[in-house]
C-alpha cells in the first residue's frame, strides 16, 4: 500500500500520529528513535517524518 493511501486511511479513522520522528515506510508504524528494522512488518525502510 502506498504511503498516500496509508495517510488517507489514518486520517479517516483518526489515527494521525505525529508524535514520532521516524516511520516504517512499509506499514506506517512510528518510532521515537531510528531503528534498523521494523518489529511489526520486518521492513528495513525506516524514514524520518
Amino acid at each position: 500500500m502506498g504511503s498516500g493511501v496509508t495517510d488517507r486511511i489514518r486520517s479517516f479513522v483518526g489515527a494521525d500520529d505525529d508524535d514520532h520522528d521516524f516511520e516504517c515506510a512499509g506499514c506506517g508504524r512510528g518510532f521515537d528513535a531510528n531503528r534498523q528494522q521494523c518489529p511489526d512488518c520486518d521492513g528495513f525502510d525506516i524514514r524520518r517524518v
